[in-house]
């Protein structure tokens, strides 16, 4: 080689050095809200190269780009936001969206830009639903829509929650929403059955558009749920995690020992038999009136009610090119309740890809799993008495030992009537009582679409949801429904419930704006199908409750149940848009 060349060789290659660090380095930084809060899953895109990216849970974000560049921002609900690339950092502060009537709302069988809508739809802001540290969606909406009442069913953890939508509209039927989950129906939707932070958009059908679109099962209104793609940028990796603590607010102000001693004398004053409060509170040595007065009794309310920890882990990855966009993510939850021997825990997975097939056909798949674990008993459960209820023996029951009974490890009390006062220990109820359910949830769908013409296209979709549930209820001789006072004694059962659906939906649709004419035309063939088959056992009077549900056939075996059902649907379904001078157009 020339030796010049080589004298210079060293100086070429700084010179290609620092022009490739100047032609191409990282732009970073953190993107905020009005009010200073960082900001997850905002899209950040390249101008110049088309590469982008998303903001992490930290409101982070990290780009490859040149000095000048075009950086874009975006995310339904924000005014987009753009700046030149001057340094390598730069904060980013996003402002709400002041009008919104340019925001796409989902209003089944398609979607439309708000201006367009005329009928009551209410978009649910997702970044604030996110910031509640909750199990599942529903529990989230609680007073964040107008007309929209969330209640819960039991409190007990992973139990459903009561979601009405402008009020009951039946006495005797059910009042819940339909809803519909990336465009399919679910039937008798289990809502632990989605990741809140999996969910890209929610919109609440509210009037008789629901009805319209979807038939008598829209009339109590519809909730549209739409859960996140990928999107076109190299891998996004975001990790979220949160740990709560769960805490009663407050106690009822129980009966000391002095008092309810005083009490239960003032109520009987006989003292001829062992079963009057005489005989059973002032017949130990020592045990006078003013020994009650510094006595420590026995809170039962903290002695079942605890501090109970909850935690949620989520992780997800997204990405994806032009042509090949892709969604993964995963989460595991855990809370116990604070009830003792209650706890819930979910498992959850779910995978999305989309793919263009040349420039006219375009097709994807969407499936989501879950697992889900419910221990314990429903805290508002009773069974032919009211004593039998939980919290009935909390707050009913003796602070303070008698006579005869150790309070503590005696799973009755010798002052109460066991004939039709149901009332037992309940630590040592709670403790053995055995309500554990198991439950598998497949969620998957695919489609096709096919743009014919500009403006029309062609889709089709089908999906299947697959729903598994086990129940198991063991009485053992420690508990309300298992003990010697009980004609079962020792008793319990399992249950089995399966539902299979279903469905495929074919949709034709036309968009069009001609000058100031925005025209939408919408043509549906839907067909679904469902069957459910329900088995169980139970036996009573079980011979060694040291076998659990293992003993079983051991038993007396009570009615056996075996049942099944099937049903099937077609629907069509057509829409017609049309707005004159409108400004936005129908997509």
């Amino acid at each position: 080689m020339n030796s010049f060349l080589l004298q210079k060789l060293p100086v070429v290659m700084a010179l290609v050095l620092v022009a490739s660090y100047a032609s191409s380095q990282t732009v970073s930084g953190t993107i905020f809200d009005q009010t200073g809060t960082p900001l997850s899953g905002i899209s950040v895109q390249n101008k110049r190269t088309g590469t982008g990216t998303a903001s992490g849970v930290d409101g982070t974000y990290s780009l490859q780009a040149t000095m000048g560049d075009s950086i874009i921002f975006t995310s339904i609900g924000y005014e987009r936001n753009a700046i030149k690339m001057a340094t390598p950092t730069h904060n980013i502060i996003l402002q709400n969206t002041a009008n919104t009537l340019s925001d796409v709302v989902v209003v089944g069988y398609g979607t439309q830009r708000r201006g367009d809508v005329t009928v009551s739809i209410d978009k649910v802001n997702i970044t604030d639903l996110n910031k509640a540290p909750v199990r599942s969606f529903d529990e989230a909406l609680a007073g964040r829509v107008a007309g929209v009442q969330v209640t819960s069913s039991t409190g007990q953890p992973g139990a459903g929650t009561n979601v009405v939508i402008r009020g009951n509209n039946s006495i005797t039927q059910a009042n819940s929403p339909l809803y519909i989950v990336d465009g399919f129906p679910v039937e008798g939707a289990d809502n632990n059955l989605l990741n809140p932070n999996d969910i890209e958009s929610m919109e609440v059908l509210k009037d008789a558009s629901a009805t319209a679109i979807y038939g008598s099962r829209g009339a109590n209104g519809v909730i549209m749920i739409t859960t996140k793609k990928g999107k076109e940028g190299p891998p996004v990796v975001q990790f979220g995690a949160s740990y709560g603590i769960q805490k009663v607010t407050k106690f009822m102000e129980m009966m000391n020992p002095y008092d309810f001693v005083v009490q239960q004398l003032e109520r009987d004053t006989t003292t001829n038999n062992t079963s009057n409060p005489t005989y059973i509170y002032l017949t130990k040595p020592g045990r006078t009136l003013d020994y009650y007065k510094t006595a420590s009794g026995v809170d039962w309310q903290k002695q079942v009610l605890r501090n109970a920890p909850i935690q949620d882990y989520n992780i997800s990855l997204t990405g994806g090119s032009q042509n090949t966009k892709y969604a993964v993510s995963g989460n595991i939850l855990n809370q116990d309740g604070i009830i003792i021997n209650s706890n819930y825990s979910r498992y959850q997975g779910r995978a999305a890809l989309d793919q263009n097939i040349g420039k006219k056909f375009r097709t994807g798949v969407n499936a989501n799993y879950t697992f889900t674990r419910q221990k314990g008993i429903a805290p508002s459960q009773s069974n032919n008495s009211a004593t039998t209820n939980i919290m009935y023996s909390v707050w009913g029951y003796r602070p303070i030992e008698g006579a005869e009974t150790d309070l503590l490890n005696s799973l009755f009390d010798e002052d109460i009537n066991g004939a039709n006062d149901y009332r037992v220990n309940p630590v040592l109820n709670l403790n053995n009582l055995h309500r554990l359910q198991k439950i598998k949830n497949l969620y998957a769908n695919a489609y096709v679409e096919y743009h014919i013409l500009p403006g029309l296209k062609f889709r089709t979709t089908g999906g299947i949801t697959s729903y598994n549930r086990t129940a198991e209820a063991f009485n053992n001789s420690n508990t309300q429904y298992g003990n010697i006072r009980q004609a079962n004694r020792v008793n319990g059962g399992i249950d089995f419930f399966e539902r299979n659906t279903w469905i495929n939906e074919n949709i034709l649709s036309y968009n069009k704006r001609f000058g100031s004419h925005n025209l939408g035309l919408t043509g549906v063939y839907s067909s679904q199908a469902s069957n459910y088959n329900v088995y169980g056992v139970s036996a009573t009077q079980l011979e060694d409750e040291t076998l659990g549900l293992h003993g079983l056939d051991a038993g007396t075996v009570q009615a056996q149940t075996a049942y099944g059902s099937n049903w099937t649907m077609r629907s069509y379904v057509g829409r017609f848009n049309y707005n004159f001078k409108s400004l936005y157009n129908v997509t």
